[in-house]
């Protein structure tokens, strides 16, 4: 069996996500304005804890 070649063509037919979203949406928007990694740690931290945290 012969390794495949890796496909360096760019897609032609392929929009980026970001060129798909309107970044002037309502929720595109809020989903910028979330601090989602201090979120992330706060649903790892209540899983590794097992209790509900107060909110700040």
């Amino acid at each position: 069996m012969t390794p495949q070649k890796p496909n360096n063509q760019p897609q032609l037919f392929r929009n980026s996500l970001e060129a798909m979203l309107n970044d002037r949406h309502p929720l595109y928007k809020l989903a910028n304005s979330i601090d989602w990694q201090r979120n992330y740690h706060r649903v790892i931290l209540l899983i590794w804890v097992g209790q509900v945290m107060q909110p700040d």
